[in-house]
Formats: C-alpha cells, structure tokens, sequence
C-alpha cells in the first residue's frame, strides 16, 4: 500500500469517495472509494467527508484499471496543509522523487527478489470492501503489487455477468458463454511465481489456461509479470461456471 497526498480536484462519486487529487502542478490521481482511517467508515458516511480544495493524505492500494493507475480503498489519515510539489506516493518511505519520511515506512514492504505469498478468500475480499449482492466487480486487490481482473463480453441484450459477487455462496462467479479473461497481474517489477484459484463448479464449468483444464485449487507455475485463464466445460454445456473462493499468488 502506499501514502498519496494531494489537494481533492473533484467529487466524482459522493457515496463512495470516488475523487481525483491533484498537485501543485496539476497532476492527477484517481481515488476509488475513501473510508475513514480504520476503514469501517465509508466516505458518505463521515462526519466531515473531504471536499473539494481540500488537501488530504491517504493510504491505500495503487493498481490499473483500463491502464488508468489510481489508488482503492483509499484510508484518509490527516486532512489539512499546503498542496504538495507533487503527489508523494512513497514505497518504504520513499517517493520517487527523492523525497523521505521515514512516517511512511512499511514494516511489511519486500523488495524486489523477496518471495511474497498473497492470499485472499472473497467472502473476506467482499465483506471488507463493501461488495454488494449481485454487483459485478472487475477486480482484486491482493496486495499492492498483484491484481486480478475479469474481462468478457456481453452475451445477447444482456450486460455482462462475469465478476458478479453473490452473497448467497459469497463467491466471485465467471461465466464461459462470455468468453473471459482472468487476468493476475504483478506490478512494480516483481514477477509471479505461482497461482493457485479456488472455485466451484456450476454447470461442469472449469477454469482454463491455454485450453487445458485446470481443477480447483491447482498450483500453476508461472514465471512472468501476468497469466490469463478462461473458461470452458468438462461436459457438453456451454453455459459453465467458476464460481471463485480463494485466490493465492506467490511472486517476488
């Protein structure tokens, strides 16, 4: 996770705290939800939720979506100050542009070359992050370095389904008509090593890499920045489902 601080630009969802932050020359970062400093609080809720011209400093994960970089789940830890030359997003107490504060060191950080094993369950994924019954959600945030996005295609007058969360079973389903991709994504220089993807059958559907079958909770060794698997189906059907528990990566 990393430290930004910037002057809030724009409001552009109030219920969430979807902003953009800017700073003093103009530069832009997209936040993705603000919650108050122990994060059980979401923006629409706070007792002074920030406005616009006001200068904040978040915590949060920073990842790409669309190739857009922008910070999720953003924790709010001090409002007020003067804008920042620029948005400081640190990395153990380091920003790129030189600047230290050893405030900002993360205890947990890892360095390039350090084997890291991530794991995430979408009940907790979904619970924590305010998920919503029958939403559909592109991605998660493993940690700051790895993300999982699902990307489909529409089927017919439908929208897509693929990455809808439902708290019936509470799992992450993907759907094989839509043709998707799930893609585990490194960033910041590290590589992965493994992923394992937890998931239930629904309609003999089961998770694929490059045509071949892979059965829940296998371990496939990788040696790149990114992996994408799809859908198919062990039977005749073509409407197969994953149905996603459990996420674990192991990169470094």
């Amino acid at each position: 996770k990393y430290y930004v601080t910037g002057t809030i630009d724009e409001v552009v969802k109030a219920d969430y705290g979807n902003v953009y932050i800017k700073d003093a020359q103009g530069n832009k970062l997209y936040v993705y939800g603000i919650y108050s400093a122990d994060g059980n609080t979401r923006y629409d809720q706070l007792e002074n939720p920030p406005a616009v011209g006001d200068t904040v400093t978040l915590y949060g994960s920073i990842g790409k979506y669309n190739d857009v970089v922008q910070m999720v789940n953003a924790r709010i830890i001090s409002l007020g100050g003067s804008p920042s030359e620029h948005i400081h997003i640190y990395v153990n107490g380091m920003c790129e542009c030189g600047h230290w504060d050893p405030n900002y060191v993360d205890p947990d950080y890892t360095y390039p070359g350090e084997e890291v094993t991530v794991y995430v369950t979408i009940p907790e994924y979904a619970n924590s992050n305010l998920w919503q019954n029958a939403n559909r959600y592109d991605e998660v945030f493993l940690d700051s370095n790895v993300v999982v996005i699902v990307s489909s295609t529409p089927v017919g007058e439908y929208d897509r389904n693929s990455g809808k969360y439902y708290t019936s079973d509470e799992t992450w389903r993907i759907y094989q008509n839509e043709i998707p991709d799930i893609t585990v994504t490194a960033y910041n220089g590290r590589k992965i090593v493994s992923v394992k993807i937890t998931y239930e059958v629904s309609n003999t559907g089961v998770l694929t890499l490059d045509g071949i079958d892979v059965i829940s909770g296998e371990v496939v060794i990788v040696d790149a920045s990114s992996i994408t698997f799809s859908v198919g189906n062990t039977g005749t059907s073509a409407k197969g489902q994953v149905r996603i528990t459990a996420i674990e990566v192991v990169y470094e």
